[in-house]
């Protein structure tokens, strides 16, 4: 149900107050997906909108993020595409290679969001009443395999916000273990 609400989504970039929208989804919209799934994109949400807070990218008092439903519409600008191409790895001697995955869902959904904030781009949510289509819902319930990769998902995802928040504050003590391309 997401192309339903487009038109909605894509306001804010046609008026001229945002330069990338996260859609959020509704209470109503969590209802729609298995419980447990509910939970943890939304526990997900929640650390992963920590560590921008903790890195100042995000105000204290801001509310979460749904980073974890896919949609990102973003300005036709280059500055702002170029953030969704940009290709993220580890460092060769990296610890992480195991448990962190740039090129899955990092590189091209969570850490343009990080730098776009870092760059002060106007990054904002508007909630829409999607609706999780009942045939994947009836999937996902008591999936067991697929709660095990919704698992490792938030924790690459989340792991790798941790060392993209790294690099920005350049701790000696804590250096990032991702390789941050130029620009």
């Amino acid at each position: 149900s997401m192309v339903e609400h487009l038109g909605q989504a894509v306001k804010p970039i046609l008026e001229g107050w945002a330069d990338i929208v996260i859609p959020t989804r509704t209470e109503k919209s969590y209802k729609t997906y298995p419980e447990q799934q509910a939970k943890s994109e939304q526990r997900a949400n929640h650390l992963f909108s920590e560590v921008l807070r903790l890195t100042g990218l995000l105000p204290k008092d801001s509310p979460d993020f749904d980073t974890f439903f896919g949609p990102r519409i973003f300005r036709n600008d280059p500055e702002i595409i170029q953030l969704f191409t940009r290709q993220y790895k580890l460092k060769e001697d990296s610890r992480l290679t195991a448990i962190v995955r740039p090129d899955s869902y990092l590189n091209t959904t969570f850490f343009p969001i990080m730098i776009a904030l870092e760059r002060k781009f106007r990054v904002i949510s508007i909630s829409i009443d999607y609706h999780h289509p009942q045939r994947q819902t009836d999937f996902e319930k008591g999936n067991a395999e697929f709660e095990i990769k919704r698992m490792k998902q938030k924790q690459d995802i989340v792991r790798g916000a941790i060392q993209l928040a790294r690099f920005f504050i350049n701790n000696p003590q804590k250096p990032s273990e991702l390789l941050v391309p130029d620009n």
